[in-house]
């Protein structure tokens, strides 16, 4: 099993995926939720979105996502959950072949992945796709896991 995270100030979106990259859930929750009850009963690779130098002045909400990235991975290790961190740029190269790449970008290539097309990939409730119920920051914790998945791996 492979959970990924997409940290944020205070919610981290995630999916917990099979071995095969099924989705198994998927949602956002409170910072303080991942650690007291996402990672400690989870068997597996802990995947996260990581934040990287850009070169310019960078403010609170970067720091404190910083901050619980760490919470993250000090948890992680307490319950001997192998850590990974990947880097947004990692994410767009791998499933846009460009950094410039946006967050509607990776979503289509996502859906492109597990598809042809969005009902296909998403469904409806009647009919749900492989990719139903991944909503809001859920779709880039999604590109993590594939990115690392697919030899974006970095186990710094």
């Amino acid at each position: 099993m492979l959970l990924a995270l997409d940290p944020g100030t205070n919610e981290t979106g995630y999916v917990v995926l099979t071995d095969d990259l099924t989705v198994r859930r998927a949602g956002n929750v409170a910072n303080d939720e991942v650690v007291k009850s996402l990672l400690p009963p989870h068997r597996g690779q802990v995947v996260c979105e990581d934040i990287k130098a850009m070169g310019m002045p960078i403010g609170d909400d970067v720091l404190v996502t910083v901050f619980w990235i760490g919470r993250f991975y000090e948890c992680a290790r307490t319950y001997g959950l192998p850590f990974a961190r990947v880097a947004r740029r990692a994410v767009k190269l791998h499933l846009c072949g460009n950094t410039q790449a946006k967050d509607r970008n990776i979503r289509q290539a996502l859906i492109d992945l597990y598809g042809p097309g969005k009902e296909t990939a998403v469904g409806t409730k009647g009919a749900p796709g492989p990719l139903y119920g991944v909503k809001d920051h859920a779709w880039q914790a999604l590109a993590t896991a594939v990115t690392w998945d697919g030899g974006g791996r970095s186990a710094r």
